[in-house]
């Protein structure tokens, strides 16, 4: 890989993600029904633990964040 930049500085974020990590996305989601009105699910006692479940199957740690009021109740997943 090679990246220029014309610029006295530059910021670059590479990501990456192991194989399979895709199927993470397909089991935590909920299908958009209206395209229209995307609303987020609700967060739920139930939601939360199947959260803390796939953590562990695909191996991801939540840092948290930083600020402290994310605007959801604190949880931790691990």
């Amino acid at each position: 890989m090679s990246i220029t930049s014309e610029e006295e500085s530059c910021s670059v974020i590479i990501t990456s993600a192991p194989a399979g990590f895709k199927n993470w996305f397909l089991e935590i989601g909920t299908p958009a029904i209206d395209l229209q009105e995307l609303t987020p699910p609700e967060v739920t006692e139930e939601n939360m633990k199947k959260a803390g479940e796939l953590a562990k199957k695909y191996g991801l740690i939540s840092t948290g964040h930083k600020d402290g009021d994310h605007g959801q109740p604190d949880a931790e997943i691990s």
